[in-house]
């Protein structure tokens, strides 16, 4: 049953999120009971791993304890010898205070070879072994209790945390991979445009539907040439003559510290990940908005900023009129202002998309910190919607298995129901600036278009971001990679790649400074310069195989 859910927030504090905990400790059931592990004895194991870890750690303390005294006998060592030299040197010495001097520095000197090499060596060696025959206890007792719950670890899948949210979220749906066919709806249909160039890659996808309508999460790498200043620094000294109050020259030592700076070019890279979704309402209206974290402001700040807003919005309304334009503030001032989607393209289409009703769940949502607050960028463009959430910015598209590994059975739990319940969180809160618009959720009959379909464009970038180390391990910044298909045949693709990236060169500039003794001095400035590279390989992408790389079933191999 795919429920509307006008009111996000209140869905998530009443039902939502109950409903997943619910889901997901259900399904860690369903492994634990598969895979009938001795929880009992794992305990035990683990209980015994800790034990030897602290142990293996004090030793650890006490290796680094001898290390320190065999470090401060060789300066005694060392500065019983400046003694004896020093009383060499010293004519003034009488011959007993000379003996004395050599006696004692001498005898210090033997105490301490001896210390050094015997005791301090025999203890070392005697440390390090029992260190190691620890760690080995240790390692012994972790493999085994891997073993002890390998018939858990082996239960979960990649997709286990999506395929949780369709169970949790009906009218939520995820696809395998992002398909060509998905591709080709969200484009022909919706009229997606990825803004993509040279100069951007995409490094991660996650499709499906929402309502039966599509939507993609993308996440990008971004290049541009920018500038970064470098500094540098020189001391300088001269003497001043002056005459005194008594006629007399007086020579005055003066110090001066020169600095310069240099601007070179430098690449940054910037990755951004955004939420696309197509919908066939409303194709007319346009409109953007930025978040301001208004969850964050205080009583008083708010209350400030939306009597400043009310203003503003009246002055819209009057440049608006003189100009012939039809805006005309909501009623509802608050959503008004802290929403702030002045630029709106048409106003009554804006009024059907945003009721009173579902702009009081949009401040809701702004205002609420049980969830993630204003973190939200709203982009409209005909049939696309975009969100551009913070708190999705850096995180994956979906918990790989590895995410729950454990030798502890309880650690285990605690990842997969404490990663997934986290999961769930971020992608509702996503999707919930769309869940509480009326017309959004009109029904539609179910789409297949995802089901099976090819690599597209965006996979293979994808997939040959994440070779980028070994298709250029030279490169000391990030990479871009831009792919084309060469040939695809029933059994395999063949992809060219175009990686791009830098490498780095020291380099120095003398920069001429002139100094308060009237000359002019050269002041070293080091910068770094960054030579661009490219690189060209052929990927083939095969369905199945067991050797290279593998994506969502195709093995991949660099020729």
């Amino acid at each position: 049953m795919r429920e509307p859910i006008f009111d996000p927030l209140e869905f998530y504090l009443r039902e939502g999120k109950a409903r997943h905990e619910r889901n997901v400790a259900e399904r860690f059931s369903e492994f634990s009971a598969r895979a009938s592990i001795d929880e009992a004895e794992n305990e035990r194991t683990v209980h015994s791993l800790q034990i030897k870890k602290k142990e293996a750690e004090a030793v650890a303390r006490k290796a680094q304890g001898v290390k320190r005294a065999r470090r401060f006998g060789i300066l005694g060592i060392i500065a019983a010898f400046f003694i004896a030299v020093f009383a060499l040197n010293k004519a003034s010495m009488s011959s007993a205070a000379f003996s004395a001097c050599v006696f004692l520095s001498l005898a210090a000197s033997i105490f301490l070879i001896v210390f050094l090499c015997v005791k301090l060596r025999k203890r070392l060696k005697n440390v390090s072994e029992q260190y190691a025959r620890i760690r080995g206890e240790a390692d012994e007792l972790e493999t085994k209790a891997f073993e002890q719950v390998a018939s858990l670890n082996v239960q979960f899948t990649d997709e286990d945390s999506l395929r949780l949210i369709e169970k949790s979220l009906p009218c939520v749906s995820f696809d395998g991979f992002f398909t060509e066919a998905r591709l080709k709806e969200l484009v022909g249909e919706y009229g997606y445009n990825s803004g993509r160039s040279d100069d951007t890659c995409v490094i991660g996808t996650l499709s499906g539907e929402l309502y039966s309508r599509p939507f993609l999460y993308e996440r990008r790498l971004t290049h541009r040439m920018g500038w970064q200043t470098y500094h540098g620094s020189r001391s300088i000294s001269w003497e001043e003559r002056t005459t005194d109050s008594e006629g007399k020259t007086v020579y005055t030592t003066r110090t001066q510290t020169l600095t310069a700076s240099v601007t070179k070019p430098k690449p940054y890279y910037r990755t951004s990940t955004r939420l696309s979704y197509g919908h066939e309402a409303l194709e007319e209206l346009r409109f953007s908005r930025t978040y301001a974290h208004a969850e964050d402001e205080s009583e008083r700040a708010l209350e400030k900023k939306l009597k400043k807003g009310a203003r503003k919005l009246r002055e819209l309304e009057e440049k608006a009129l003189k100009e012939g334009k039809d805006f005309v503030g909501l009623v509802n001032t608050e959503f008004e202002v802290l929403f702030g989607a002045t630029n709106r393209s048409d106003e009554r289409l804006f009024r059907i998309m945003f009721t009173m009703q579902a702009q009081e769940n949009m401040l809701k949502l702004l205002l609420s910190d049980d969830g993630y607050g204003d973190d939200f960028n709203f982009f409209k463009q005909g049939k696309i919607n975009v969100i551009e959430s913070e708190h999705s910015a850096a995180r994956s598209f979906g918990l790989p298995a590895a995410e729950y590994y454990s030798c502890d059975h309880r650690e285990i739990r605690r990842n997969f129901i404490g990663k997934n319940e986290a999961f769930f969180k971020a992608v509702f809160f996503d999707f919930a600036p769309l869940l509480l618009i009326p017309v959004y959720q009109q029904p539609l009959a179910r789409n297949t278009v995802h089901m099976g379909g090819s690599l597209c464009d965006y996979n293979f970038e994808e997939i040959a971001q994440r070779l980028s180390s070994r298709l250029c391990p030279e490169s000391e910044t990030e990479v871009i990679v831009k792919t084309s298909l060469i040939e695809r045949t029933a059994g395999f693709d063949r992809v060219r790649v175009f990686a791009s990236g830098y490498t780095t060169c020291r380099q120095v500039d003398y920069v001429s400074v002139r100094g308060g003794d009237g000359d002019y001095h050269d002041v070293e400035v080091y910068w770094t310069e960054y030579v661009p590279f490219t690189r060209e390989e052929i990927l083939r992408i095969s369905k199945g195989g067991a050797s290279g790389t593998h994506y969502h079933g195709y093995s991949v191999e660099i020729e």
